[in-house]
Order: C-alpha cells, then structure tokens, then sequence
C-alpha cells in the first residue's frame, strides 16, 4: 500500500479579473481583444517525497469580447503531461470554438420571438446540435405563420380512386400556402419552406440527424426568407417616403 505524500491545495478569486487577452470570438467569428470579467483560480500539488512529486494549476475565466459576447475561459496545467504547448497550459473555450462557424445575423423588423428562435438555432448548429437545428428551423417556419395570422391553407389530397380533392389543412403543410394565399409569399419560396418542414419532421419525428451541409444551405434560405418577409416591404416603405419628400420639396422648394 503507498503512503499519501503531503498534499496542498490553494484557490484566489479575481486574479486576472481586469487582464486583456486574445481570444477567438463567436460572434466577431475572428480573434479579438477580450478581457477578463471574473476569475477563480485554483493550485494543487502532491510531494511524494523529498526528490518527486505531481502539481497542477486551473484557471477558470468569464471572458468578454469588445463586441460584449461572454464566454468561459479553462486553462489547465499539470506537471505529468507531456504533450502540451509550448506555453505549458491547454485551453478550453465555451461555448466551443468553430473556425467556420455560422454567424448570427441582425435582422431588423423581425418579430423578437422569431429572432430569438433564430439565434438559437444558428447556436446549436455551431454546436454540432443538428437534430436540434433542424428543429429550431421547423419552429422559425411555424413562428412566420403565427405572426402573420395564418392558421390554415389549401392543400390538394389525393383520393381513394385516384382523383385529387381541394380542401384546407391547418397543418403547417397548409399554413405554408395560406402564406402565399396571402401573398406573404411567392410559390418558389413557399417551396423553400417546405424543404425546412421535411427537415424538421425528420427531426421531431423520426429522430433523424441531417447533415452539416444541407442545414449550412436550409439555413442560408431561411435568412433569406427572413429578408424577404419582414425587412425588404420596410426598406421598400423608405424608400418610397425618401422619394416622396424629394418630390414635394422640388415642387415646392420653400
């Protein structure tokens, strides 16, 4: 049986509370100058005896970018690993850090529940969390119905004897073209949502995981959606009271 060596252990609050660091920064998607908000810091070491002994040191961080995003900083050293950097510590960031991570983009005039919906989907897809991306895509799709009031839409069914019946479907597969019954939106982008309601369905229903590459493009289409339906009628509305002033006031320079 081996004897215990004499064991220290040792924690300082706020060490480097105030330092400036580099740091690669989620939002800015590029590495930035952030500094140190809060900070525990905690130190063990083992002698086992006059000649050997282990130590290790953690420094734990709540980071913030210039731009104001937060993250959490882990760094680690231990006197028996040999494969770490030259500086001697490893470093951990959260939430992880993806070089070709997915921006969250600013969308103006955009319902804020929807917007909230549409950052956390944008997260968990940087996350890895692909089920669940799909899912959030699904949600964003219902959230644009829900806002413009539409809780049906017509759908054609196909019978027992072959024919095809018209009726309405307060399922989102109706909600869907009660969009474009509305002329919220065009056949070939209501076609686009469609493509998010099968993903979403895998997901929710089926369990399935797609891919990093078909969420990258379902993605890119609902911020285009999200464009489409909520910012460009406002910038068009701009324009045209821009356009407006310019007229009454060359008619009428006083």
């Amino acid at each position: 049986m081996t004897a215990k060596g004499k064991i220290s252990e040792n924690m300082v609050e706020n060490k480097t509370k105030g330092r400036e660091l580099q740091a690669y920064c989620p939002d800015c998607r590029r590495d930035r100058e952030h500094v140190v908000v809060v900070s525990v810091d905690t130190y063990f070491s083992e002698d086992f005896n006059e000649y050997s002994g282990i130590s290790a040191e953690d420094n734990y961080q709540v980071i913030k970018c210039r731009c104001g995003c937060l993250s959490f900083r882990h760094l680690n050293w231990f006197s028996e690993f040999q494969d770490q950097e030259a500086s001697g510590y490893t470093e951990i960031l959260y939430p992880p850090r993806k070089p070709d991570s997915l921006p969250v983009k600013k969308f103006q005039n955009v319902p804020t529940l929807i917007s909230k919906i549409y950052e956390e989907t944008i997260k968990t897809f940087n996350d890895g969390s692909y089920t669940l991306c799909a899912a959030g895509l699904r949600v964003i799709v219902e959230g644009i119905c829900e806002v413009n009031g539409v809780k049906d839409g017509p759908v054609t069914r196909q019978q027992k004897d072959g024919s095809d019946k018209d009726c309405r479907s307060n399922r989102l597969e109706g909600k869907i073209y009660g969009l474009c019954e509305k002329d919220i939106l065009t056949k070939k982008s209501a076609d686009m949502l469609h493509e998010h309601r099968f993903l979403g369905n895998g997901a929710v229903h089926d369990l399935a995981e797609p891919g990093e590459r078909e969420l990258r493009i379902a993605i890119e289409l609902i911020e285009h959606i999200l464009e489409d339906i909520f910012v460009m009628p406002q910038k068009a509305e701009t324009l045209k009271k821009i356009r407006l002033r310019a007229k009454i006031k060359s008619v009428d320079p006083a």
